[in-house]
Formats: structure tokens, sequence, C-alpha cells
């Protein structure tokens, strides 16, 4: 085990050290180029027969796809969230359908495009994704979502929407809150929690 564990950080410490100094990462890249060229035939083996044979090149290589898709994914939500746009949003969650906070941005920028079921949906997918993880992560998604929502308050305070989106808009923030004031037992966020149900009621 301890042999796998330092051939991981071999493979995938040019990857992960973008934020060291230069000779730490120069010396990191050519340890894992020695590694790789060390083993160059076994891992050309992958692409015929799709395992090396060897238990330490092919746990390497999955992990070293595992970070590379995590950073796709990282870089279609990131573009995504400035860009507005949601087809790379969407494409980032199938490549992370496990990261909840992923979830939130989607369901809020649906719920701005006027995509109120979806953006529903997508909440829902995002609490079913944080419960795996343990009753924490369903704070923190909620808080995750709150913040998300709070962002386009102006966009729903001003007008210029639908009385559908209007009452998904604070119906979810009714929810989140109410699942902060499960947690945090304080009656404050069960105040809010009631305010934005009775703002979801008088939408026109």
């Amino acid at each position: 085990m301890k042999r796998r564990l330092i051939i991981l950080v071999l493979v995938l410490g040019s990857m992960l050290l973008a934020g060291c100094g230069p000779a730490v990462r120069e010396r990191a890249t050519e340890l894992a180029l020695e590694w790789v060229a060390a083993n160059a035939a076994i891992i050309g083996s992958i692409e015929v027969t799709g395992s090396s044979t060897d238990d330490d090149v092919d746990a390497a290589m999955g992990a070293r796809e595992v970070i590379e898709n995590m950073l796709e994914a990282e870089k279609l939500m990131e573009e995504g969230r400035k860009e507005n746009d949601l087809g790379k949003m969407e494409q980032a969650i199938e490549k992370r359908p496990g990261d909840y906070t992923y979830r939130s941005t989607y369901s809020a920028a649906l719920l701005k495009a006027g995509r109120t079921k979806e953006s529903s949906d997508q909440l829902k997918a995002g609490f079913e994704a944080a419960e795996k993880y343990g009753g924490r992560h369903l704070q923190l998604n909620a808080i995750a979502a709150i913040q998300e929502l709070d962002a386009m308050r102006l966009d729903f305070a001003g007008g210029g929407v639908t009385k559908d989106q209007c009452m998904h808009y604070y119906g979810q923030l009714s929810y989140l809150w109410s699942v902060r004031a499960y947690e945090t037992k304080q009656q404050a966020d069960l105040i809010k929690s009631d305010s934005y149900h009775d703002l979801s009621q008088s939408c026109k």
C-alpha cells in the first residue's frame, strides 16, 4: 500500500503543485516522468486491454483520470458561471454528478432562465447527493444554495419575472432556511423561512 501511495504522488504531483515554486514543480514533474518512462510498456497496454495487469500502474493511471476529470469539470462550471452558459454547467454536472454545489449553481441559473421545474429538480438532486456524504453536508448544501439565490435578489425584487419564477424563488428560500433552522435551532432562521413562504404566496 505504501508503494502505491508513493506512485500516486509521483504521477499526480505535477498536476497538483501548480501553486508551488518552479523548482518544486520541476522536480515533481521529473519524478512523474521518470515513473512513466519506467512503466511505459505497461501503461501502453492499457490502451489495448483496458488494464496494465499491474495493480500499482492501474491505480496511478486511474487516479490521474479522476483528477483530470475533476479539473475539467471545475473549468466547465467556472466558465458556465461567468458566461451564464447552462450547457457548460450541465456538462460539469455530468462529469461530477456527486458535487452538490454544482447543482445549487445550476438550479439557480435554471430558475433565472425561467425553467422552474428543472430548477426544483436540480435542487432536490443536490440534497440527495449531499445526503450521501452525511448530515453536515445537507447544511453545507443549504448554505451554498442560499448564497446562489441571494446573489439573484435584485433580479427578483425588481420585478420582470413571472409569477411562477417568483413563487419558486421565494419557495426555495423558504425551504432552504427551514433546513438551516433544523440544524441551528435558531428562531431567527425559522422566522426567515416563514417570511419567504409568505412572500411566495404574494407573488403576482
